[in-house]
């Protein structure tokens, strides 16, 4: 990719064919009980003036999640102290990439790449059966997601996520779209340079819902999949850097709702880390090998992991 192409162009390298716009549709996730478990009740200014309300909504998203495994001992580098990154069975670290396209929230619609670790506080191992373990060991509820850099097309927030969730939110530029059942994407730092892009089959209906709980089942993650989604909760860790104060690090009350599907990747998938990028050289450098694709459509989540300082009434 030419350092200065800009999303469209990206989405026009990822193949022959158009990439169209995901279709967006406002409003309709705000009535959801989900968000009465923690209403927006405070204010926070950001450094550009801005007042956004929190904690923070999502009334409805699309997620792409890519499951993979990692060099254990460069993973462990990038985690926070007193964490170990959870290894499989096989010594591998368990890294994920989130694609998010946010259509409605609390901030406005925007763009996200983030990239976590899956860590604990003690070594820990999970059994490895196949790419399917992953999903199982994203699902328990010891394991906590470390998250490092973020990538987002909107200011305000950026501003969000470094101040109030201590997460290191920088910019970015997204092209998203769907060619029939593929979901193509490519992501790009503020200078143009390439980060990752792909196109990857997301597959929806009864058929490959069906499809994916056969795969749990036979992972042994059907179980602990279904206890994650009842439970709803989810805890993240972010990993701090000089400019950002480690007392913010921890992020609490992740709340997730919805239902996807899941497939593992192979030859008619297409993933790629662009080397001249930051993140895509740290993702490279962890040896990042993407195995399993997780299709959320229709997301609802709410970060509720605030700072009493922070809060403005």
């Amino acid at each position: 990719m030419n350092p200065g192409a800009t999303p469209d162009d990206a989405a026009a390298e990822l193949g022959p064919s158009e990439a169209p716009a995901l279709p967006v549709v406002l409003g309709t996730g705000r009535r959801d009980p989900l968000f009465s478990r923690q209403p927006l009740t405070g204010r926070h200014l950001t450094r550009h003036g801005v007042t956004a309300p929190t904690p923070f909504h999502c009334y409805d998203g699309d997620a792409l999640v890519l499951l993979g495994t990692a060099d254990a001992t460069a993973t462990r580098r990038v985690v926070p102290p007193g964490h170990e990154p959870l290894l499989t069975s096989e010594g591998q670290a368990i890294v994920t990439l989130w694609l998010m396209q946010y259509h409605d929230t609390s901030l406005g619609p925007y763009d996200e790449l983030v990239v976590s670790v899956l860590v604990d506080t003690q070594p820990r191992t999970v059994a490895w059966t196949g790419p399917y373990s992953l999903l199982a060991a994203m699902s328990r509820p010891d394991a906590c997601g470390a998250i490092g850099k973020l990538l987002l097309d909107r200011q305000l927030p950026i501003d969000y996520g470094r101040e109030i969730l201590g997460l290191d939110k920088r910019l970015g530029r997204f092209a998203y779209g769907r060619v029939g059942a593929v979901r193509t994407f490519a992501v790009t730092d503020a200078r143009g340079n390439l980060v990752a892009r792909g196109a990857v089959r997301e597959e929806r209906g009864l058929v490959a819902r069906a499809l994916s709980l056969v795969g749990l089942a036979r992972a042994s993650a059907l179980a602990a999949t279904i206890r994650s989604t009842l439970a709803g909760g989810q805890q993240l860790l972010a990993v701090t850097t000089d400019v950002l104060a480690p007392a913010r690090n921890k992020l609490t009350d992740v709340w997730m709702k919805g239902i996807g599907t899941v497939h593992v990747i192979d030859a008619a998938d297409t993933i790629e880390l662009g080397p001249d990028s930051e993140l895509g050289a740290e993702l490279g450098a962890l040896g990042f090998t993407p195995l399993l694709a997780y299709a959320h459509p229709h997301v609802k989540m709410i970060f509720a992991g605030t700072r009493a300082s922070d809060e403005r009434a």
